[in-house]
């Protein structure tokens, strides 16, 4: 009998350190393992968040819905005004939705934090070629050829980064081709 005692006790052991053993494994799965754990709004690092944002308005942006992405933008540049894609991509929403003057403060902003980010000099290139044209139609051609200057040096940026860029050569020959039509 005291045979079986000594190996019930033996079994009620084990049974009782498995037991805490899986249940200490399903806490730590729930406080730091899983996705929606209540320590992993705590636990996990600021850029997961902000990539995740950046995922979100990426989605409106490349499908046009720039009024949607904008709001999105402004918070990520809050979250990290040292960001030159979202200051860029934040400047695009912004010329999309018709504020031109805010578009080339954060286009600015993105190349001062990043000189070699070609794609925010060619946005602002067709910012000022889009104004350029606004101010000849209007016949403010004064105003005309300082937008193509702007232009002309923007796009000269861009291609001095990305040399053999078919489009900002494209844009390039536009501006250069739109700027000799104007009137003396």
């Amino acid at each position: 009998m005291k045979k079986r005692g000594k190996v019930r006790s033996v079994v009620m052991t084990t049974l009782s350190s498995v037991v805490v053993l899986v249940v200490a494994l399903l806490l730590v799965w729930v406080f730091f393992l899983h996705k929606g754990g209540p320590l992993n709004y705590f636990l996990k690092p600021k850029s997961f968040e902000f990539n995740h944002k950046m995922e979100q308005a990426d989605l409106y942006y490349f499908a046009s819905e720039f009024a949607t992405a904008t709001p999105m933008f402004e918070e990520l540049v809050e979250m990290r005004p040292d960001n030159a894609i979202a200051h860029g991509k934040l400047g695009v929403s912004y010329a999309k939705t018709g504020k031109v003057e805010k578009a080339l403060e954060h286009l600015d902003k993105a190349v001062e934090l990043d000189p070699q980010f070609h794609e925010a000099f060619a946005n602002k290139a067709a910012i000022h070629q889009s104004l350029a044209r606004q101010k000849k139609e209007l016949m403010d051609f004064p105003g005309a050829r300082e937008q193509y200057l702007m232009a002309e040096m923007s796009i000269e940026k861009a291609l001095e980064i990305k040399p053999k860029t078919s489009r900002y050569l494209e844009m390039q020959g536009e501006i250069v081709s739109e700027q000799r039509e104007m009137p003396e």
